[in-house]
């Protein structure tokens, strides 16, 4: 049985958890958190202007299926290492705290301390290429072992493969749900699911026991914005949810990241319209986070443990663009000639070789970094 404080707390998420402005209202009306359930059961609402879907919740509210979900969610959270994070709580996450619609209540299971960890989101195309699928896992990858937490929304494509990248080098990762955390979506991602429950954090404003809506994915993915020093925006269409991430997280004040692609690819589009825009630029990992720990000065000890990748690490493809190239620029039919490799492969494998800081652009040509000297 939980105490009269976090039953007070359930019900204030029950009843507004789909409503993150009034929910802030409400808090600055009442000054606090645990004033707002007994506000609005009085029904005498004069300081807060409430819309016609909550107050429809509120009538609801008195009904059996309401207490049985009340009960649901006590029965949840009794479970290990399930809990709740509430906006006075020590362990909400700072970050998130700073933005103009916050959510009150949190329902997370995994491990709490990584919730204000430095964080980095990364974000794309559900429907991702193959390049795209590789360049997020070698940025998530490269971003799990410098101790930043990898963050996205566990929808399929980008974001399982930016979770699956951090995992794969024992990094950390922090799923965002658009669900309950009890709930298994997209039914794909159970083992991955299993996975980050062991060893990073699933996190929804969304109670147990809430299944996935179309409205409720825009809605999780400012808490995925809100939580990250900057976000990594890998393949996007201009009219996607991942742009949509993008515009929250520069209202939000935080850096956003796009990964350059083909320009025959409707996939990159999002990503070069964001560059035209203003965003940062992912030549590499390392001018990423670099960039990060200037206006994020908490960085820097975790930038410093970053092993630098070697030639020893490249996978085949990787290491037979890179053994064509010299410190002398050579254009991309010559390298397609020497390698053997199809044009669109050599393009991409020079893409990835230039994220990891192997390869420079010069005047359409590539070269190799001279700091990077191959073993």
């Amino acid at each position: 049985m939980q105490d009269d404080t976090t039953l007070l707390r359930l019900h204030t998420s029950l009843l507004l958890h789909q409503h993150p402005l009034v929910a802030k209202q409400l808090l600055d009306f009442c000054g606090d958190i645990d004033h707002i359930y007994p506000y609005l059961k009085a029904g005498n609402i004069s300081g807060i202007r409430l819309p016609s879907s909550l107050k429809k919740v509120l009538e609801a509210h008195r009904r059996s299926s309401y207490q049985a979900h009340l009960n649901y969610i006590t029965d949840w959270l009794s479970q290990p290492d399930c809990g709740l994070v509430c906006f006075d709580s020590a362990d909400y996450p700072s970050q998130l705290a700073q933005i103009a619609d916050p959510p009150l209540i949190l329902f997370a299971h995994g491990n709490l301390k990584l919730l204000n960890h430095p964080q980095l989101a990364i974000v794309g195309s559900r429907n991702p290429t193959h390049y795209g699928r590789r360049v997020t896992r070698l940025f998530a990858e490269e971003i799990g072992k410098s101790g930043i937490v990898v963050t996205s929304g566990m929808a399929k494509g980008i974001d399982s493969a930016a979770h699956r990248g951090a995992l794969d080098v024992g990094g950390s990762t922090i799923a965002v749900l658009g669900t309950g955390c009890d709930q298994t979506y997209p039914l794909e991602n159970q083992s991955l699911m299993r996975e980050i429950a062991s060893a990073g954090v699933f996190l929804s404003e969304f109670p147990p026991g809430t299944g996935p809506a179309p409205s409720h994915f825009p809605q999780r993915n400012r808490i995925v914005t809100g939580m990250t020093c900057g976000t990594i925006v890998v393949e996007a269409r201009v009219r996607s949810g991942s742009l949509i991430s993008a515009r929250l997280a520069t209202e939000q004040g935080r850096g956003v990241i796009a990964v350059p692609g083909s320009v025959l690819s409707k996939q990159s589009e999002g990503c070069h319209y964001l560059l035209r825009e203003g965003a940062q630029l992912a030549s590499s990992v390392a001018d990423v986070i670099e960039a990060l720990c200037m206006s994020h000065p908490e960085l820097r000890f975790h930038q410093s443990s970053a092993p630098v990748p070697t030639p020893k690490s490249l996978n085949r493809d990787q290491q037979r663009v890179l053994d064509a190239i010299d410190f002398e620029p050579r254009n991309i039919d010559s390298i397609v000639k020497q390698t053997g490799m199809v044009t669109t492969e050599v393009m991409q494998t020079l893409v990835e070789l230039e994220l990891i800081g192997f390869v420079n652009v010069v005047a359409g040509c590539y070269q190799l970094c001279r700091n990077r000297m191959p073993d």
